[in-house]
């Protein structure tokens, strides 16, 4: 199965300090797993990884995700936007705003598991 990059966006309204952007990539050129992280307004901190068991789960369980498309969530302006998506062109995006639909389970063992890889990275 092809690994797809996957992106996870965090937009914070009138809080730049909580954004969060984070790539996951297999680089078949590189051969290697690239991590990218931007918190707020600091600089991008990439990493590349030879081998990475954690990344390669995220990257196969993202392509083979299965989730209803239609959900039911709450809506909003002010407060805190979620993006996620998976590749590049072709691409799939899924967005919430708040909660994620509960019909996303799936989808939410992957956020929370990118959410640690942030933490360890910090």
């Amino acid at each position: 199965m092809k690994r797809p990059s996957v992106t996870y966006d965090v937009e914070a309204s009138f809080d730049e300090d909580q954004r969060l952007h984070v790539e996951i990539a297999w680089h078949d050129s590189r051969n290697q797993f690239m991590l990218d992280i931007k918190r707020g307004t600091e600089r991008n901190r990439r990493r590349w990884f030879d081998e990475n068991p954690e990344l390669d789960t995220i990257l196969r369980d993202s392509a083979s995700l299965q989730i209803p498309l239609g959900a039911d969530g709450p809506m909003g302006l002010d407060g805190v936007g979620f993006t996620f998506k998976i590749g590049h062109v072709p691409a799939v995006t899924f967005s919430w705003w708040m909660e994620m639909p509960k019909d996303w389970a799936p989808l939410q063992n992957i956020v929370d598991r990118i959410n640690r890889l942030v933490e360890q990275e910090a």
